[in-house]
């Protein structure tokens, strides 16, 4: 277990690598068009890239 901002979050050890359980979502609706481009800005991607979010 790891306690973070989202709660306790299982952490699982495999072979390679570890993997963490990921917890309940926050959100249930789409991110603000400012907020999203904030987001695309830090990542340098444009609108084309973004599949989906949240």
């Amino acid at each position: 277990m790891q306690e973070c901002a989202a709660g306790l979050v299982t952490v699982r050890r495999g072979e390679d690598t570890p993997s963490v359980a990921a917890p309940p979502r926050v959100r249930e609706s789409a991110l603000d068009e400012d907020h999203l481009h904030r987001i695309m800005a830090a990542f340098g991607i444009t609108r084309d890239r973004v599949v989906a979010h949240q």
